[in-house]
């Protein structure tokens, strides 16, 4: 039985939450999604990770960045040691965030040499200690360390986006955080102090659609991984992935 549940994290104490897993072999973790950024490194076993219906193996040095909305489940085929980190994604650079969303059809994994992988494992430890010190500024030594963690990981895959203007990565961005809401290229045109006239022409310049276009294919992207993975009534999941009627919702499906 698949998992179709957004799953929520509180961060009210803690903003960022490492912790180390130990999985024994043929545990699973069903499919799930999150509103919140994750981030698993293998150290030890093989995972079979599903990641937006794509299947990898994981392998000692691998890591996944598993970013809102996204759908996942994790097997042990082996007694397993990973490292795990989940953070609130407002406590992350706007920067990092666009690329988020301007790379929405690309899984983030990656591969890391014993060498680095040994950085990369000194990097999860020092954010725990970090927390555990309770040091002047600890707060914000965790913030450096995991964006230092997330940039070495989105460096490591493609980066073909950098010819999009910031302007419209903000706008892209904004989307993907308020697709499951009443959106429109107004609101969209009234966040960035512009005309909506305006705003419609510069994000199809630079995106290739409409944003009523990309609105959908967003909004679509997330409706076909609830179908997939959930036994949720299809009623429920028009209005999950922002349509106002399941009527709309069927209607831009066929088309």
């Amino acid at each position: 039985m698949f998992l179709a549940v957004i799953f929520t994290e509180d961060f009210k104490e803690r903003a960022i939450i490492p912790e180390k897993h130990y999985f024994e072999k043929n545990e699973t973790i069903e499919m799930h999604c999150h509103d919140f950024v994750e981030i698993e490194f293998l150290l030890k076993g093989e995972v079979e990770h599903i990641y937006n219906n794509n299947t990898t193996i994981l392998k000692p040095g691998d890591c996944v960045l598993i970013v809102p909305h996204d759908f996942h489940a994790v097997h042990a085929k082996t007694d397993v040691e990973i490292w795990n980190i989940h953070c609130d994604i407002n406590i992350i650079d706007e920067d990092i965030t666009n690329t988020f969303s301007m790379r929405m059809s690309q899984n983030f994994f990656c591969h890391f040499n014993s060498q680095e992988a040994t950085e990369i494992s000194h990097c999860f430890e020092r954010i725990l200690s970090e927390q555990d010190s309770r040091l002047l500024f600890s707060n914000i030594a965790e913030k450096l360390l995991l964006h230092e963690l997330i940039i070495r990981i989105i460096r490591r895959t493609d980066n073909s986006n950098n010819h999009i203007p910031n302007l419209t990565q903000k706008m892209i961005t904004y989307v993907h955080t308020h697709f499951r809401e009443n959106i429109s290229l107004g609101a969209l045109a009234s966040q960035f102090s512009y005309t909506p006239n305006y705003t419609g022409m510069i994000f199809k310049q630079n995106t290739g659609m409409s944003f009523n276009r990309y609105l959908n294919h967003i909004r679509l992207k997330y409706a076909c991984n609830m179908l997939r993975f959930s036994s949720f009534p299809i009623k429920d999941i028009a209005l999950m992935a922002g349509y106002s009627s399941v009527e709309h919702f069927l209607y831009t499906f066929k088309k």
